[in-house]
């Protein structure tokens, strides 16, 4: 900390990312929400990423059918899609 501070008063930036910084007295360090910021967006990520795979697919379908012209639709294409989101809501719920 101390060698961030001292930076701040020799230069009035921030050594990491360059930011005009005009009051040095009011900052504190805090690393440690810093780290759970970070686990917490990896977190995110990798939960993210598996909904992503598990269901690619089928989402895929389901972005293709309405994508085209929704008066075309059939019955069969109307009720997967029901399927779909009734099974992403119980996920959800």
């Amino acid at each position: 900390y101390k060698c961030i501070h001292q930076s701040l008063e020799d230069n009035n930036r921030c050594p990491k990312c360059n930011y005009v910084v005009d009051n040095i007295d009011h900052l504190y360090p805090n690393f440690l929400v810093n780290e759970l910021i970070l686990k917490q967006k990896q977190r995110f990520e990798e939960k993210r990423f598996k909904l992503d795979h598990s269901n690619g697919h089928r989402w895929q379908i389901f972005q293709d059918l309405l994508g085209t012209d929704q008066d075309n639709l059939d019955l069969a294409n109307v009720n997967l899609m029901l399927e779909l989101l009734v099974q992403k809501k119980k996920q959800l719920e």
